[in-house]
Parts: C-alpha cells; sequence; structure tokens
C-alpha cells in the first residue's frame, strides 16, 4: 500500500513529467510563436529528408541528424494469427502538422519594437518611424485518422510487403483537408514583397493592423504546405506460426531546411498504435537479460525512433515518444510487515543473543516457505530448468548467509569482550541516531562480519577464512547502508580499544566524489563523537594512555 504523503508526490512527478513533455512536444499551445516549430519542439518530431533511397527507410539512421531529427519512426510486433486464412490489424497513425499565419497585434509589436507615436507628432514622423519584418507564427493541427484495417496472409514463406494502401489513402485524405483547412484560413500567411513589409503605421490599433492583414492576404499567393507520408509495412515468419510485422511512417515532405522557408514540413507528437484484430499480439523475449525469475523479460513491441506499451485490457501496442519508466520505491521488509522481529538499539545493547537468535528463526521461517514454494513452481510451465536452477541458487546462497549469521552470533557468545564491544555500538546509536534500531539487513551484515573481526585476536579457523572474501552492500540511496558499515567500524573501534590497542587505523573509508566524501564525514564524526563519550564512561580505567576514538 501506498501512503498518502507518497500519493502525492507520485501525482507531483507525473504532473511536472507531462507539463515537460507537452511543451517539449507542442501540445501545451496551439500557436508557436518566435520561431519555426522544429525548432523548439523535438519530443516526437520527424524530419522532412525527400532525398533518401527507396530502401533507406529500412536501415537505421546512422549520421548524427537521423539521430537527434529522425524521419522515420515505427513499430515491430510479433502476432500470432487467428484460426482463418488471413490475418487482420487495425492501423491507427496521429500526428501534428503546422502552417504559418499571420501575428497577432502584440507579437508583431514585440517583434517591431513598435513604439505608440508622441503626442502632438507630425504626421510625416510617424509615416517615417520605420518597417520590419513578420513576426513569425504557425497554427497547430492535430491530425488523427480513425483506425484502418489491414490484411495479410496468416502463413508466409520470407519477407513480404503488406498492402497498406487504406492506410495509405485515409493519411493523403488526412492531409489534403489540413491542405483545405489552410486554404480558407484568413490568417493564413502569404508570400509579402519587400524586404520588411510591416510598416509601423500599420500597427497603430487593432483595427489598422487586420486591415493591413487582409490587404496583404488579397494581393499575394498564400503559403500551403505540401505534406507527404509514406507508411510502409511488411511481415516475415517468426517461428512457431508467429509472424514479425514491420510498420513504418516516414516523412517524405519537399526540402524546406532553409531557415527563411515559410513553411515547416516536420511531422510533430507522431504516435502510431496497432490493434490485433484476427490476430493476438504477443510479447517479444528480451535475450540480453538472463532467464531468471526476478526479471521480466517481455517487450510487447520494437521501437524505432520511439517506446512501445502496450494498452491495458487490449490486443493493442502503442508508440510512445518519450518513454518513462516509473521506478517502485524500495523498502525493507520490517517496514512492511509488522510481525517480523526487531533489532531495537536497547535490546542489543542489553542481551544481545536473544534478538539476534529471533532473528535468525524469521530468517529459518523464509527459507522454509522459499523451499516450499519453489517446489509447487516446480509444476509450473513458466518455470523453465534454466529459472528453477537460479533460484535454486539463490536459496543456497540465502541458506549461507544464513550460516554466517549464525556464526556471528556464536562468536559473541564465546567471547565476552566482542560482545561487549557490540553491545557498547549499539548503546552509541541509542545516543546518536535518530532511528530506535537497525533495519534487519543491515544487523546482519554487521554480525555476518564479526567472525572475521574476532579472527584479528582469537584462533577461529572460520573468521580467517572470511578474510578471503569481499561482502558488497548493496541498496537503493536512503535505505541505509552508511549507518551499516558505521556501525561495524564503531563495533571495531570500541573492540580495538578492549583488547588492548590504544592507537592506530581501524576501517578506510573512500568516496568517489567530493561532497559524497564531505557529506558522508560529517555524518561519521557525530556517531564518532557519540561512541568517544560512552568510551570515557564505560572504559576510561582499563587501558592507560589510550587515545580517543
Amino acid at each position: 500500500m501506498i501512503e498518502p504523503k507518497r500519493q502525492d508526490e507520485i501525482k507531483l512527478a507525473e504532473y511536472l513529467i507531462q507539463r515537460t513533455l507537452d511543451q517539449l512536444a507542442g501540445r501545451s499551445e496551439t500557436i508557436c510563436k518566435g520561431d519555426r516549430p522544429r525548432n523548439k519542439y523535438f519530443v516526437g518530431s520527424l524530419a522532412n529528408r525527400p532525398d533518401q533511397d527507396e530502401d533507406a527507410v529500412d536501415t537505421p539512421d546512422n549520421d548524427l541528424f537521423s539521430r537527434l531529427a529522425p524521419s522515420a519512426m515505427g513499430v515491430n510486433v510479433l502476432i500470432q494469427p487467428g484460426t482463418t486464412t488471413n490475418a487482420s490489424l487495425n492501423i491507427k497513425p496521429e500526428f501534428t502538422v503546422y502552417y504559418r499565419i499571420f501575428p497577432d497585434l502584440i507579437q508583431q509589436r514585440q517583434v517591431s519594437g513598435y513604439q505608440t507615436p508622441v503626442p502632438g507628432a507630425t504626421q510625416n514622423q510617424v509615416e517615417n518611424q520605420g518597417t520590419s519584418d513578420w513576426a513569425l507564427a504557425y497554427c497547430r493541427v492535430s491530425v488523427k485518422i480513425d483506425p484502418v484495417t489491414i490484411s495479410f496472409p496468416g502463413q508466409i514463406p520470407g519477407l513480404v510487403s503488406v498492402d497498406c494502401t487504406t492506410v495509405q489513402q485515409a493519411i493523403d485524405q488526412a492531409l489534403l483537408q489540413v491542405q483545405q483547412q489552410a486554404s480558407v484560413d484568413p490568417l493564413c500567411f502569404c508570400e509579402t514583397k519587400g524586404r520588411r513589409p510591416v510598416p509601423d503605421t500599420a500597427l497603430v490599433d487593432d483595427v489598422t493592423y487586420n486591415a493591413f492583414v487582409q490587404q496583404m492576404a488579397a494581393a499575394n499567393p498564400k503559403v500551403i504546405p505540401q505534406w507527404t507520408i509514406r507508411l510502409q509495412v511488411q511481415a516475415r515468419p517468426a517461428g512457431n506460426g508467429r509472424l514479425r510485422l514491420s510498420i513504418l511512417l516516414q516523412n517524405t515532405a519537399p526540402n524546406d531546411s532553409k531557415e527563411n522557408n515559410n513553411t515547416d514540413h516536420y511531422l510533430f507528437d507522431v504516435r502510431l498504435q496497432v490493434e490485433g484484430v484476427n490476430a493476438t499480439i504477443q510479447p517479444f523475449v528480451f535475450d540480453l537479460l538472463p532467464e531468471d525469475y526476478r526479471y521480466n523479460r517481455e517487450l510487447w513491441g520494437l521501437g524505432r525512433n520511439c517506446g512501445v506499451q502496450k494498452l491495458d485490457e487490449q490486443n493493442a501496442v502503442v508508440t510512445v515518444d518519450a518513454p518513462v519508466y516509473r521506478q517502485p520505491v524500495y523498502t525493507t521488509r520490517d517496514a512492511v510487515e509488522p510481525n517480523l522481529p526487531k533489532a531495537r538499539f536497547t535490546d542489543l545493547a542489553q542481551d544481545p543473543v536473544a534478538t539476534l537468535n529471533a532473528i535468525a528463526g524469521a530468517m529459518d521461517s523464509y527459507r522454509a516457505n522459499w523451499q516450499q514454494l519453489q517446489n509447487q513452481r516446480r509444476n509450473d510451465p513458466d518455470w523453465t530448468p534454466e529459472i528453477l536452477d537460479q533460484a535454486q541458487q539463490d536459496l543456497e546462497n540465502f541458506v549461507e548467509e544464513i550460516g554466517r549469521f549464525r556464526r556471528g552470533i556464536w562468536v559473541l557468545e564465546q567471547y565476552p569482550v566482542l560482545r561487549h564491544a557490540f553491545q557498547l555500538m549499539n548503546q552509541t546509536f541509542v545516543q546518536g541516531s535518530k532511528h530506535p534500531s537497525w533495519r534487519l539487513f543491515q544487523i546482519v551484515y554487521i554480525v555476518t562480519q564479526l567472525p572475521a573481526i574476532a579472527a584479528r585476536e582469537y584462533d577461529d579457523p572460520d573468521g580467517r577464512a572470511d578474510w578471503d572474501f569481499v561482502d558488497v552492500l548493496w541498496f537503493p540511496t536512503g535505505g541505509g547502508k552508511t549507518e551499516a558499515y558505521f556501525g561495524l567500524i564503531v563495533c571495531t573501534a570500541f573492540f580495538d580499544r578492549l583488547r588492548g590497542k590504544n592507537a592506530g587505523v581501524t576501517a578506510w573509508m573512500r568516496f568517489p566524489l567530493r561532497l559524497l566524501s564531505l557529506q558522508q564525514l560529517q555524518r561519521l564524526a557525530d556517531i564518532l563523537g557519540a561512541a568517544e563519550l560512552l568510551r570515557r564512561q564505560s572504559i576510561p580505567h582499563q587501558r592507560a594512555g589510550q587515545r580517543s576514538l
């Protein structure tokens, strides 16, 4: 269950992500002002490069410009044809285009640097204020095409091109309608003559400006973009009676790359939805991930210059121009399972063995449940031998961890001096930590290191064997890794003093980032300060000349 505070954080993050993507894709405004759309909106856009070879659409965009502004996007889907002879898919393309329009008076005044004439100025002074270029303004038009069905054989010998004429015609018709919309728009921009065609006298007020725009529109030809889009669909066998479909959308509009062009033939906010009709869309297998019970290797499509996601409760996938991965917040089991034993500092400072034995018992119960579940999974067809082997290996690693943890408990029972140091460590965290207890992974990590520490003083072959191993403690930021090794450092420092080491190095700390080093040093100083105060209270008389921690 997600806490209410986390719900608010999630909503805020979702809002900021959506707001950013809307601005980068052009969805947040209906008029693009001040620049060509291609220079402002780049998420989900397709550049126009009609001079490519016919087969270039089948090859990756390798040059740098193609990667920054690709001209094609599409999706590969894996389908299982139905029981009839042919398979069918619904194709639904969506995109946005822009055509140039005359700017409004406010925008034109800003570009012109227009200033209201001073009262009392002569007519000659007013007329000679100056002229300027037209401000850039483009009207946004969303093109949404109803799903169009394409059919193809359910069995094919090799790579074939699928007839997608109906979809191509729907796209062409939609573009023609946008051109007609632009042609009847009274604000559609016209090719006006002159280097700086807008006089300041036309910017006096709305009436004067609108009359001037109408005059320009009546006397000059309108600028109508000539968008063209090519759709290509290919199919090939994929084994086990399945087919692999490649659906590609390419911007083939005329070249208008020069900045002084009045058209912008880019496509924006491009989206492609594919729905199975007489075909079931199935996931690909992401082979780069190992076959492991911890990983979901399903990919519901392979995108080119886009991501692909499956629509909930539908036999359909859709492209996404900016994939967003939502990482769940990691938390420890003891934070969400109230029945697990607690590792309170006060309990461990008084009677550590009893508390640690309770934790070891909980680990044994978890191991038994794991084994029982794994026995059940052996009859599950989704659990392949490779997955079962990996689960068994992880179970064996956990059993080994339990053994190491119990060896740590044994050395605490066996060596009173080490147990005293362990108790002092916990007493230090009673005073120096804002938390009341260890997280279970922290205390288990600390205790598993105790045999190796005890072997510095006592004849313990198992502890000396641990010197040949290095443990890596991993947990996401904020999980408590730092406190875990701080606890180990404090315990070892107390053990050093109790066994007669008056000075010298106990532990090394090294960080890859200077800022992290400073921040961690302050935290270490705080906990060592609490440990030093406790040392002066607990063992001031035991070692003459003993230095502070």
